[in-house]
């Protein structure tokens, strides 16, 4: 049965995996409208030019009840791993009747600490030596 998109998004949580490349957990939960609802997943958007604002948006779906099944708010749950391109800065999950942002901090690349002691000692390098007051006599 095909897929369709799920009532309600109650939470999105992201969390960034360091790994080479890395990858990004989204955490859902949501509502969907009537009992038997299985097999949820994200439905990405796929854009000709990336969002200006760095959000990616995903539809949140599910396989509703084959049959008969009862009206009333259920809810459903899902945690997937997706990978993480450099411009993107959170996602947007959408349902029937709303949607919801999720940003992240981007990450930093590593500093090479070797580089970085370097470019410290050149900086102490081109201050003048600090000059020493005359002891005093007693």
């Amino acid at each position: 049965m095909a897929k369709k998109i799920i009532y309600q998004i109650d939470a999105v949580k992201v969390s960034i995996i360091k790994t080479l490349p890395p990858k990004l957990k989204i955490d859902v939960k949501g509502k969907v409208s009537s009992t038997g609802w299985t097999n949820p997943s994200l439905n990405k958007y796929i854009y000709v030019h990336q969002p200006f604002d760095g959000i990616q948006d995903y539809s949140f779906v599910a396989e509703p009840p084959p049959l008969v099944s009862i009206p009333v708010l259920r809810p459903i749950s899902l945690s997937t791993i997706v990978p993480l391109p450099s411009w993107m800065a959170g996602v947007r999950i959408h349902a029937t009747s709303n949607s919801m942002v999720a940003k992240f901090k981007k990450l930093v690349p590593p500093v090479n600490t070797a580089a970085k002691k370097k470019a410290a000692k050149k900086t102490a390098a081109k201050k003048p030596a600090a000059k020493k007051a005359p002891a005093k006599k007693k």
